[in-house]
């Protein structure tokens, strides 16, 4: 492609187009107006002039398409006058050579496929010899930007009449062999016009907008309805490939070729890979053959895998290891070309892992000789090293499968800390997206190997970024989910528990930044088994010794949790969960864990919590957390209750501790226990109840701050009310009296204010609450 030297700038291209568009519009309106008065002589001159303009050469291939399409579409106005005439019989036959004599070359040729398209269309001439006559006259053209859009306007005109029988009907139709000589020879013309030229950066920016005036003639050639797959394979591609490699520029290589993966049928491809990719070995050493390569197979792969191709990926591989030993490809297109290797394994071979291993295999063989090694994710090589293994987690998705690649896991070392993790934790997505599960220890030494990244402190150091970065708090979140796909194949929880406790030894490694999102996970999973273990008490030898052995297992992760520091409040609540699942399961130590369980969580409010409101929340919940256990004794029960009313006691602030006592006094009264022969009781310990309730209004009464000390007072009546209407003898109506008066003494003391008010309202409301005597003796 020669390229001209006197192109007007953008500015100067823009006004020249617009005198050019006015010399057509004024020309087309002359035109129109002849028609109209059918002297076609008269009018063509004016079309001539009008098509003159199309013989600029200053103009880029934007700006000429403008004024091409401009002008062509007038031209439909002649068109349309002479099929009238045709079919009238009055189209004189030898207007296709009176207009040979215009003088200038490019008017007369577009005239000429005008009007060489009404006769064909009016049967008045052979097809098949105008058509060669027009392919043939296109040649006095050979301007580049001129000639590819006089011959895509020969291309449009004549798709519907090209002969496409696969057998001649009549002579002067000819048939679909004609139609295929015809796009042969035109696709190789405008091949040529679209050449390469001297000024590279000019050449390649034309080029590239001028490219789809050539893609069109094979789009054309492929929609003939009778080409068949032998005439493919004779006629057509072995003409195209000799267009593609003869003409030796990248440019027109890389593009023609994926033109012919993408407009002919998958089926073609498919019968005449073979042809293809040995066409491909000798294209330009420019041509990016990663794209060609990665197009045509993706167009096979489903018919492929349809037909159960076998010689398939062989050709592929082959082919694509030759291009790498051969040419100078960047590290980044070889591992793409990996990429498409292996998806084409995955969708075709998915359960002969073989293929997929060559392509892993080739893969690190390559990446070692070249000394790849510690590739970021935001790396060219690193973005494709990871695509090619998020491929495979993608086709298997089970980490059991993916380490049947052999070479997974070192190509995955090639990455750094951060590329790693990704890669490891997108395996984990994967799996908890599709609900795989880790059923066997084969499975799980399998994780362990593929998730060292996230699991492993030793072999990963992680900077201050790492730890406080969003991205490794993600990633540790995943690992903390997928500990819940770990579950024995056949419901064993025999099988169940030796999982959790490999699962309890690889997250161990994890250190004090893991640790926190991985445990409480591996808890949870062991409170599940615990409750299977429960469902198939029957089924299960040694069962309390099992059970015993859950429940020290969970303690054990509480206590590294604990150990490792962080925020007290996590391993408080866990030892209150792990209490209430222990309390449900009556086996031969339960009593003794649960108590464990909530002495452990006692300590820590006692001895780490120091924020009052965080000790005060933590009793309020320890105190439910014991109001529901049965299987305590006694003793167990007074020992927890007697130390919660201790912590409650010496809380920094009254309020504080007036709200703790009264809600640690229903633990003397409530709380159910199990005797000596097994049987449930309640506390009922009235003197317990009415000690804690006095030390309350004590405590109450000390309070400084008026509005404070009224609400106080009302809640303690409260709580005295229920336990007296609950039957505790300890409370009578005379100490409830008592308090009453005290909330309406303290209460006169207010000012008249909102919060007044208020006290009035709770007051008012704990009065409604209370009936009979008592009701009538507090508002005398």
């Amino acid at each position: 492609m020669t390229t001209d030297n006197n192109l007007l700038g953008s500015g100067d291209q823009e006004a020249q187009l617009e005198e050019a568009l006015k010399v057509v519009r004024r020309e087309a309106f002359e035109m129109k107006r002849w028609l109209d008065r059918e002297r076609l002589i008269d009018a063509l001159k004016h079309a001539q002039t009008m098509l003159g303009e199309l013989k600029t050469n200053t103009l880029s291939p934007k700006f000429y398409y403008r004024l091409y399409i401009d002008s062509t579409n007038e031209l439909q106005h002649l068109e349309s006058f002479l099929t009238d005439l045709a079919q009238r019989g009055n189209c004189p036959l030898e207007l296709y050579e009176n207009v040979q004599y215009a003088q200038s070359i490019v008017p007369r040729l577009y005239l000429m496929i005008t009007i060489g398209v009404v006769h064909m269309k009016a049967g008045m001439v052979n097809k098949t010899e105008i058509l060669h006559d027009l392919v043939e006259m296109c040649r006095g053209v050979q301007h580049p930007l001129r000639g590819l859009f006089l011959r895509n306007y020969l291309v449009s005109t004549t798709r519907n009449l090209l002969p496409d029988d696969a057998q001649i009907k009549k002579m002067e139709d000819g048939s679909v062999t004609d139609a295929i000589h015809f796009f042969l020879t035109n696709f190789g013309e405008m091949n040529k016009l679209w050449g390469p030229s001297k000024e590279k950066e000019k050449r390649e920016r034309e080029r590239m907008e001028l490219r789809i005036l050539v893609g069109t003639n094979m789009v054309r050639l492929s929609q003939l309805e009778n080409l068949k797959v032998d005439t493919y394979l004779t006629r057509v591609l072995p003409g195209v490939l000799e267009q593609v490699v003869s003409c030796h520029d990248p440019i027109s290589q890389e593009y023609l070729m994926e033109c012919v993966i993408q407009v002919f049928p998958d089926e073609f491809h498919l019968a005449s890979l073979r042809e293809f990719l040995s066409a491909c070995k000798e294209l330009h050493e420019e041509v990016n053959m990663k794209n060609v390569l990665s197009c045509v197979m993706e167009r096979v792969q489903t018919l492929a895998a349809a037909h159960k191709e076998t010689q398939l990926f062989s050709l592929f591989a082959e082919t694509a290891h030759s291009l790498i030993s051969t040419r100078n490809m960047p590290t980044e297109d070889i591992i793409s070309l990996h990429i498409s290797l292996s998806t084409l394994a995955f969708k075709c071979y998915l359960e002969q892992v073989e293929y997929a291993s060559t392509v892993y295999d080739s893969l690190l063989r390559i990446l070692n000789e070249k000394g790849i090694a510690e590739q970021s994710s935001i790396s060219p090589i690193g973005r494709e090293l990871i695509k090619v293994l998020d491929n495979a987690t993608q086709a298997y998705g089970h980490v059991g499968k993916i380490v049947q690649l052999k070479s997974f896991e070192p190509l995955m070392n090639l990455l750094d800390v951060r590329a790693r993790c990704r890669v490891s934790a997108s395996i984990l997505e994967c799996m908890i997206e599709r609900e795989l599960f880790i059923q066997n220890e084969e499975e799980l030494n399998g994780l362990e190997v593929i998730m060292a990244p996230l699991i492993d402190d030793d072999s990963v150091k992680l900077t201050k970024d790492d730890i406080e970065g969003e991205d490794f708090q993600d990633e540790q979140n995943t690992l903390g989910k997928a500990i819940h796909l770990v579950r024995f194949d056949g419901d064993d929880p025999d099988g169940q528990f030796l999982l959790l406790s490999l699962v309890r030894k690889l997250v161990g490694r994890g250190g004090i930044h893991r640790i926190p999102f991985t445990l409480p996970s591996l808890l949870f999973a062991l409170f599940k088994l615990a409750t299977l273990y429960k469902e198939k008490k029957c089924d299960v030898e040694n069962w309390d010794m099992k059970m015993r052995k859950v429940m020290i297992l969970a303690m054990n992760c509480i206590k590294k949790l604990h150990e490792i520091g962080g925020k007290s409040d996590i391993p408080l609540r866990l030892y209150i969960e792990a209490a209430l699942v222990t309390d449900t399961i009556p086996f031969e130590d339960s009593p003794s864990i649960v108590y464990e369980f909530l002495s452990k969580s006692l300590s820590i409010v006692e001895e780490e919590l120091s924020d009052s409101r965080s000790r005060l929340s933590s009793l309020f919940t320890l105190t439910c957390a014991i109001e529901k256990t049965r299987s305590l004794s006694h003793d167990d029960v007074l020992k927890l209750a007697n130390h919660i009313a201790l912590i409650s006691s010496n809380l920094f602030k009254k309020a504080d501790q007036v709200r703790a006592l009264c809600s640690c006094a229903s633990l003397f009264w409530s709380t159910r226990y199990r005797d000596e022969d097994g049987e449930e009781k309640e506390m009922r310990d009235g003197e317990k109840v009415h000690s804690v309730l006095t030390r309350a209004l004590k405590m109450g009464a000390q309070c400084m701050e008026p509005i404070v000390q009224v609400e106080l007072l009302i809640d303690i009546l409260t709580v005295m009310y229920s336990f007296y209407s609950d039957g505790c003898n300890q409370i009578t109506e005379d100490s409830i009296v008592e308090v009453v008066g005290r909330v309406r003494d303290s209460k006169a003391q207010l000012e008249k204010s909102v919060e007044s008010e208020r006290m009035d309202g709770l007051l008012n409301r704990s009065l409604e609450v209370m009936e009979g005597n008592i009701v009538s003796r507090m508002r005398m």
